[in-house]
């Protein structure tokens, strides 16, 4: 119940949700060069891995709370990543 609400606010910040899409773009990208690496997937991964950072470090502490657990949820994170945050109340402070 929890997650659904976090979902939900989510949802409803714009700002939240180009997040979102920027770093489901980056993990494709991450995926994409880790199965044939080439100097232009190399170049764009390092665009969009700048694009992440700049975008998060804009982001409150809610809104980096509420797309964590988004991320999360959408096996977009390793769930070792959730269960540190449980366990030690933990931040995530870079995303990448």
């Amino acid at each position: 119940m929890f997650e659904t609400a976090i979902a939900q606010e989510t949802n409803s910040d714009q700002q939240c949700l180009d997040f979102l899409d920027l770093f489901k773009e980056f993990r494709r990208t991450v995926i994409a060069y880790s199965k044939t690496p080439a100097a232009y997937d190399l170049t764009r991964l390092r665009k969009l891995e700048s694009k992440v950072d700049a975008l998060w470090a804009k982001l409150t502490d809610s809104q980096k709370s509420s797309l964590a657990q988004a991320l999360l949820q959408r096996n977009l994170l390793p769930e070792e990543v959730g269960e540190l945050i449980k366990t030690f109340n933990a931040k995530i402070v870079r995303i990448r």
